[in-house]
């Protein structure tokens, strides 16, 4: 079993792009369980999962993309990263940045590629399945990790359904 695991864990990436095939209900549901089944403070299981498929998915696609070509500014609720960013992981996120516009062929200097590039985040990277991820603002700082933990088990349930 360990074994499994392992292999599983090396695997697991981030993906920009997907086949559009379909995804049964089942499946879906399927990793939806076993999202829910990593550990919970109380066992809240605070975070909720919203899956689109088929006219919902690209209505919100389009939805998203029209305010991005609109220039309207993302509403920020609480800062990702650390402000300032220190100086070792802001050159790691450079290089994360630079080693994936280069492995999708798009320069440094290509801005018009990088904006396209971005785009595709809106449109689920042509997945068949979209899955919004919520949780009440409310929520302590603990739950945001249970979420996290939750999150992770989704996506080590979708990429051992062949789905990553």
């Amino acid at each position: 079993m360990q074994g499994d695991f392992s292999e599983l864990m090396r695997r697991r990436r981030s993906v920009r792009a997907y086949l559009d095939r379909p995804v049964t209900r089942e499946t879906v549901e399927e990793i939806c369980r076993l999202a829910r089944t990593a550990p919970s403070g109380a066992n809240l299981q605070p975070g909720r999962f919203h899956v689109l498929t088929g006219a919902p998915l690209t209505d919100l696609s389009a939805a998203l993309l029209a305010e991005v070509d609109a220039g309207t500014p993302e509403a920020v609720e609480y800062s990702y990263f650390p402000q300032p960013m220190p100086a070792g992981l802001k050159a790691r996120q450079r290089a994360a940045g630079y080693a994936l516009y280069e492995s999708l062929g798009i320069g440094r200097r290509d801005l018009d590629g990088r904006r396209q590039q971005f785009r595709r985040n809106y449109g689920f990277f042509g997945a068949p399945v979209g899955v919004v991820v919520t949780i009440d603002r409310a929520m302590g700082k603990g739950c945001f990790m249970d979420l996290g933990m939750s999150l992770m088990g989704f996506l080590l349930a979708a990429e051992a359904q062949g789905l990553g």
